[in-house]
């Protein structure tokens, strides 16, 4: 009877140690389900941030396209522009160096005619 007894205890203590690993393997589990969907959210994340980069690489390349196709049409356009604006600022200088030479010839006209 003892024998029996002593068979008994020595399979309960197997079983609460079997209990207690399938316990501690329970919250592994746990754990790994919780890593896992944890993944899956920042997986699912960055697929969202990549679509929403692609959106704004493809509207950036869009602009820029865009820039490109209003430069091309526009570029005799703006070298013309360029063309007169240099002319003018030639016009302009000139414009100066003859009112400089006006202002000098009438300071001198004014300093003779004081003297007369």
């Amino acid at each position: 009877m003892d024998k029996m007894l002593h068979e008994i205890a020595d399979i309960r203590a197997k079983a609460e140690s079997a209990n207690a690993r399938a316990n501690k393997l329970e919250i592994e589990i746990k754990s790994l389900e919780s890593y896992s969907n944890f993944r899956d959210q920042n997986i699912i994340t960055l697929k969202d941030q990549i679509a929403k980069l692609d959106i704004k690489y493809e509207d950036l390349y869009n602009v820029l396209t865009s820039k490109a196709e209003w430069h091309n049409e526009h570029k005799d356009d703006v070298e013309e522009s360029v063309h007169m604006i240099n002319g003018l600022e030639s016009a302009i200088q000139s414009m100066n160096e003859k009112y400089i030479a006006c202002k000098a010839k009438l300071d001198e006209l004014t300093h003779q005619s004081v003297k007369l």
